[in-house]
């Protein structure tokens, strides 16, 4: 979607900018029976997990800050085969611009897994007060962007995630690892989703 790449590349600061190239991938290659890739935001959310409960069995796995470049497209197809994609980012219009983009190129069934009212309830996770952060300017034009582009927006996230974004607050991924002092419920998520959903 074009507006959503004019978005990033016209941002003052915040997390909006250019589409910068610099930000490396980090890939667990899918075995050729995986029936899935996860596509995930934050790298740093999953060492500790994944060296305790491995990649999730049935996916691969994908995470990079940051939006996409164009020129990357060819190769995330390439990569990604006729898999389904999982996404998991954070609640903030950020990851849901980049998933909406990601969605809109790919042409692979993309499902949105977190953070969003399911993502919350299956892991139990009743996060306090203090877990929510301010947007900033840029990231509350960016709200209105999304509700704009994603008609759907409330029945993926639930109302309870679009309310936080709709007063001015967001979640990041950080602050679920840091409820459960861990990223292994995470990946555990990530893998019974996988298992359970079908391959295309």
């Amino acid at each position: 979607m074009k507006e959503i790449e004019d978005f990033f590349t016209g941002g003052n600061g915040s997390e909006f900018g250019a589409n910068v190239r610099e930000y490396p991938y980090r890939v667990i290659s899918p075995g050729a029976d995986d029936t899935h890739i996860i596509f995930a935001t934050k790298w740093g959310c999953f060492l500790q997990g994944l060296d305790e409960h491995g990649p999730p069995t049935g996916a691969g796995m994908i995470i990079r800050y940051g939006l996409p470049s164009r020129h990357d497209l060819a190769w995330l197809k390439a990569t990604i085969g006729d898999r389904r994609v999982l996404f998991l980012g954070d609640l903030d219009p950020t990851d849901l611009l980049i998933f909406l983009w990601l969605r809109s190129n790919l042409d692979r069934p993309l499902q949105l897994v977190g953070i969003n009212d399911r993502f919350l309830s299956e892991l139990g996770a009743s996060l306090p007060d203090s877990y929510r952060i301010k947007l900033d300017d840029e990231e509350t034009r960016a709200v209105k962007l999304l509700e704009e582009l994603w008609p759907a927006l409330e029945v993926e996230l639930g109302p309870y995630c679009l309310g936080l974004l709709r007063d001015g607050l967001k979640i990041e991924q950080e602050a679920v690892v840091s409820h459960f002092v861990s990223s292994v419920p995470i990946l555990a998520f990530l893998q019974k989703t996988a298992l359970e959903q079908p391959k295309s």
